[in-house]
């Protein structure tokens, strides 16, 4: 399911960002060109940053910035923006990242496959290390792939 959703144009690489709200924007550029969101939905994920807190930073390193299905989802899809140095989305180092995989759902039940694989990827310490160090999007598919379903 992950492998079908992460598509290799929707993989993108940068230095990094000053602004989170900018990291965002750019991580979710993939999906917006795709139709798969509206700009909406952008901004929804901006706003509810701003209101509840770094909410979509899961881990340190990692974030998945999403808002609810009705904010402008079109289908289910995701991108990842690497970049070299951390967005910061507070001061708390953990709530630094330089990997953001921008998601979007249609419904609240679609995507759970993918995210659960995307789940053993951050959790398996040999493959994250793998996903830290990928500095191309045919590394990076190549260890989805390997990802159990």
């Amino acid at each position: 399911m992950l492998k079908e959703i992460l598509t290799a144009d929707s993989i993108r690489f940068a230095e990094g960002y000053a602004d989170w709200r900018e990291a965002v924007r750019v991580s979710c550029e993939p999906l917006l060109e795709r139709g798969a969101i509206a700009p909406s939905y952008i901004d929804a994920i901006i706003e509810n940053v701003e209101k509840i807190g770094p909410y979509i930073v899961i881990s340190p390193d990692v974030a998945i910035p999403h808002a609810r299905p009705e904010a402008g989802a079109r289908a289910i899809a995701m991108a990842l923006l690497k970049t070299t140095t951390p967005v910061k989305f507070s001061d708390d180092p953990d709530h630094h990242a330089r990997m953001l995989f921008a998601f979007s759902a249609t419904d609240n039940h679609s995507h759970q496959r993918a995210l659960r694989q995307l789940a053993r990827l951050i959790m398996d310490e040999q493959r994250f290390a793998q996903l830290q160090a990928a500095s191309t999007a045919e590394a990076v598919l190549e260890l989805i792939a390997g990802i159990p379903e």
